[in-house]
């Protein structure tokens, strides 16, 4: 049998697998339910992370660290985002964590997607959010904003 005949079967299965996901990193995405990954934007640089379904975890987040103030951004599954801004962190109020080695770094234009969650790496910080709502957060290292109409928590 002539190879490109038996290839025929294939190249259908693969073509209609990323058309019905849109995207061939969309089935990747679906099945991920971790990420962590530093933002770089304009506004400075931020470590984030998306888990969905990972040690029981729901949740998107963005923070930083600069020497007088640290921040976070955080959104849930069911849009609840919280907000938190301390000018003192040596009392680590917001609970900051620490993204593990080879955490990759993404740049403006970059969009990722775990389970219910996408961000984006935009101009103005890394916005996150649940897709099914658009509620979550707008996030950089001197501000964070929700968005989508999400209800909000700030801790201070």
């Amino acid at each position: 049998m002539d190879k490109r005949v038996r290839l025929v079967p294939l190249v259908i299965m693969v073509a209609l697998v990323l058309l019905a996901t849109g995207h061939p990193s969309n089935a990747f995405a679906a099945s991920r339910t971790a990420l962590e990954f530093f933002a770089r934007t304009p506004h400075g640089d931020a470590s984030c992370a998306i888990y969905d379904g990972y040690g029981g975890l729901a949740e998107a987040f963005c923070e930083s660290y600069r020497p007088g103030r640290e921040s976070k951004a955080t959104v849930n599954a069911q849009g609840k985002v919280s907000i938190c801004t301390s000018h003192n962190p040596r009392t680590d109020n917001c609970g900051l964590g620490n993204a593990g080695v080879n955490t990759p770094t993404f740049g403006y234009g970059h969009r990722i997607t775990v389970g219910r969650f996408r961000c984006a790496v935009l101009h103005n910080g890394v916005m996150c959010t649940v897709i099914s709502s658009g509620k979550g957060f707008l996030f950089n290292p001197n501000r964070a904003v929700q968005v989508g109409a999400a209800s909000k928590q700030r801790t201070t």
